[in-house]
């Protein structure tokens, strides 16, 4: 019985790597197709954010065309607050802003392959890992590295958190927490990972968290209504069907899908 479980384990095994090897290859070739033989660029989410914090302390609202290196239809979506934790990027000029902007992500790739293995005991290959990192779900990983999507630095910094969690260290987890939902609010959802290593333990942990939260948020809300109006204005507008009109077809398994069902 046990034997015929691992048989069954092992194809299964080998069904998810050939889907991901094929969902990988799609997607290195669409790179290649996009960026390669045409003219798609490289970094464009990271350039929209050092624009928006040049428009920030130029007093222009941050919000709207950032046109700085180019047309473009994206807009800054995070929280107001999150200017003022990217501020020291804005003394850099765009050429080693994008060295350095490329170093980081090349380092949160590799902080959230270690850390996988740290968190999950995988027991894995480290080729397949990395594969699974990059190209799993849609090739989110490789698509958020090639434009300098901030996402990926986010996650790199929750996977650190909950690591340190899991050592116990829930000051440490808390504060990564807090600096994601600084731009996504929406991640404080991982403060359920405390809750469910630490039970009621945690509850003050999340309580101090949401407290400094809300007090930080509305201390420069009153100083800058305005911004946040603006910052409530585009949450709205990504809500909406125009938002996703040039997110494009998609890529990996998912545009494979589009391809026989559409």
């Amino acid at each position: 019985m046990i034997s015929l479980n691992k048989k069954i384990e092992e194809k299964i095994k080998i069904i998810i790597y050939f889907l991901l090897i094929i969902s990988a290859f799609n997607i290195i070739l669409t790179f290649y197709q996009k960026s390669i033989i045409g003219d798609l660029g490289y970094l464009g989410d990271s350039e929209i954010y050092l624009c928006a914090l040049n428009k920030y302390f130029s007093n222009i609202n941050p919000y709207e065309n950032l046109d700085c290196f180019g047309s473009t239809n994206m807009r800054y979506h995070y929280t107001p607050l999150s200017l003022i934790l990217l501020f020291p990027l804005n003394s850099f000029d765009i050429d080693f802003y994008r060295i350095l902007w490329i170093f980081i992500e090349i380092f949160s790739i590799l902080t959230i392959f270690y850390y996988s293995k740290k968190i999950f005991s995988l027991n894995i290959n480290s080729f397949i890992l990395f594969l699974l990192i990059l190209f799993s779900f849609g090739g989110a990983g490789w698509s958020g590295f090639l434009s300098g999507n901030i996402s990926v630095i986010l996650s790199a910094l929750i996977l650190f958190g909950i690591y340190q969690l899991s050592k116990n260290n829930k000051f440490i987890f808390s504060i990564c927490i807090i600096i994601t939902t600084l731009f996504k609010p929406f991640l404080l959802i991982f403060f359920l990972v405390g809750f469910k290593l630490y039970k009621l333990e945690f509850i003050k942990y999340f309580v101090n968290s949401v407290f400094f939260l809300i007090c930080i948020h509305l201390f420069y809300f009153s100083l800058n209504k305005e911004l946040y109006f603006n910052y409530f204005e585009i949450i709205s507008f990504t809500q909406t069907k125009d938002f996703y009109i040039n997110l494009g077809n998609g890529i990996g398994l998912i545009r494979i899908n589009k391809w026989f069902f559409i």
